[in-house]
C-alpha cells in the first residue's frame, strides 16, 4: 500500500459526519497541500471521457483555508482531464468553497445543489456547465 493510497483512504473515512473543526484538525495533521493534491488526483482518476464528450473547459477551484487560499484549475479537453495548482488560464466556471466544504463536496457528502442553495458553494461564469460537468466524474462511494 502506498502513502498516496493511505492519504486518500484517510480523507474518505474522515469527512463523513465530522465538524468543521474536526476536518481542519485532520487536514492540519496531513498538510492542506497534500490533501488537496490527493483530492484533485482522485478527481482526475474519476474522470469519464465518454461523459464529457467533445466538451472542453477550464474549471477554477478557489479553496479558502483558515490561514491560506488555494487555487487549482481542472482542464477537460479532447477526452482528457488534468489539473494544475494556481490560475494559469481563463476559467469557464469558478467554484469557491472553504476547505472543509470542498472536501465534503468532492467526497459526495455535500450535494452540489444543497451547497449552492445554502451559499456554501459560490459559482461564477458558465453556471449551466456546472450541471453538465457533474456527470463527467464517477460518483464517490460513501465510506
Amino acid at each position: 500500500m502506498t502513502d498516496e493510497f493511505d492519504v486518500r483512504a484517510q480523507v474518505a473515512e474522515s469527512i463523513k459526519d465530522r465538524t468543521d473543526e474536526e476536518i481542519l484538525a485532520f487536514v492540519e495533521g496531513l498538510g492542506a497541500e497534500v490533501v488537496l493534491e490527493q483530492a484533485f488526483g482522485e478527481m482526475q482518476r474519476r474522470f469519464r471521457p465518454e461523459a464529457a464528450g467533445n466538451e472542453s473547459a477550464v474549471i477554477q477551484w478557489d479553496i479558502a483555508a483558515p490561514d491560506k487560499a488555494f487555487a487549482y484549475q481542472v482542464t477537460v479537453n479532447d477526452g482528457t482531464c488534468s489539473y494544475v495548482k494556481g490560475s494559469k488560464a481563463p476559467a469557464r466556471i469558478t467554484l469557491a468553497l472553504n476547505l472543509q466544504d470542498f472536501l465534503r463536496f468532492v467526497s459526495g457528502v455535500l450535494e452540489p445543489l444543497d451547497a449552492f442553495m445554502t451559499g456554501r458553494l459560490r459559482m461564477t461564469g458558465d453556471l449551466l456547465m456546472s450541471q453538465a460537468m457533474q456527470s463527467w466524474f464517477e460518483d464517490v462511494e460513501q465510506p
